[in-house]
């Protein structure tokens, strides 16, 4: 076979495992505690775009070579990280199986070698950077996040996925991108540097309670490192009222700990009694949390006690 031959298939073919791949990890999104915001076929600026139903943007690239899903969590990060990670690896395994069964040919052949080295590639747990392996995401998703190292990515790494998300024109990644900068300021004890965000009017979260939780829990802890603890208090009541029993269990807890932080910096410490409450039971990083707050009312409060 021709060598410009044997170039020309694979460029054909590995773009559809690629997208397959992507796909895989698309279809899994969901069960996985992801939602996807945009789709892409190719590499370079977009040529092409099309919203698809729940906010997704799918996007044909300048260059066709590869693809990309992309997805943001809405939920805290799980075990069930791996349905996504692992999407794109169960789409290959069962491809390996069709392609077994299909008549041996040199195309045939060809497309089983690449099918397993992309399976290889992405299934080996590597990190190099702030890029990774599907292998090492599941991995770390199995470990309960230990290898991960920050809470947040980094912030070169969120503002390429902002530039990225509003090239694309997705409207739900980009809100999500640049949140995450402020929540990373905030986190930082930078609030001014969030000024620019929470002065505007809220950003798009296309009606996802998580984002939205997320957004307003957020935004109070940026009111109250700012000297409003007032302010930090009714966003935190106003988002449990308007959201309701759509505010899922983590984004409640957040809630209820920058509540309960806020009136305690009101000099209220005994009201933080009853959104504590609501944290009663909590284990990990948010019940450590709960307890350190429960700790300062009682030192804020009578010294004998």
């Amino acid at each position: 076979m021709p060598l410009w031959v044997e170039l020309l298939a694979m460029l054909v073919y590995g773009n559809v495992l690629v997208v397959a791949h992507e796909l895989g990890h698309a279809a899994f999104a969901r069960a996985g505690g992801y939602r996807v915001t945009s789709f892409g076929v190719g590499l370079g600026r977009p040529v092409l775009r099309v919203g698809l139903r729940g906010g997704v943007v799918f996007h044909l690239d300048r260059w066709l070579i590869g693809g990309a899903c992309t997805a943001i969590p809405i939920r805290s990060s799980s075990a069930r990280r791996v349905l996504y990670h692992g999407g794109g690896l169960v789409v290959q395994g069962v491809l390996a199986v069709v392609l077994a069964l299909l008549p041996d040919s040199w195309l045939v052949d060809r497309v089983e070698s690449f099918n397993l080295l992309v399976a290889l590639t992405n299934a080996l747990p590597w990190r190099f950077g702030t890029s990774a392996s599907d292998g090492w995401y599941i991995l770390d998703a199995l470990t309960g996040s230990r290898r991960g190292g920050a809470v947040l990515p980094t912030r070169a790494r969120l503002r390429r996925l902002a530039a990225r998300e509003a090239t694309i024109g997705s409207p739900v990644g980009t809100m999500y991108a640049a949140m995450c900068l402020a929540w990373l300021d905030v986190h930082c004890n930078k609030p001014r540097a969030a000024n620019a965000f929470f002065e505007q009017d809220p950003p798009e979260s296309a009606v996802e309670p998580w984002l939205d939780g997320l957004y307003h829990y957020v935004r109070s802890e940026w009111h109250r490192l700012q000297g409003r603890p007032l302010a930090a208090v009714q966003t935190a009541r106003d988002t449990r009222l308007a959201l309701g029993e759509d505010l899922v269990d983590e984004a409640a807890a957040l809630i209820a700990l920058a509540e309960a932080r806020a009136l305690v910096d009101a000099g209220s410490p005994d009201a933080a009694a009853k959104p504590l409450a609501r944290l009663t039971g909590l284990s990990g990083p948010l019940g450590r949390q709960a307890t350190a707050i429960a700790l300062r009312t009682v030192l804020d409060g009578d010294p004998d006690e």
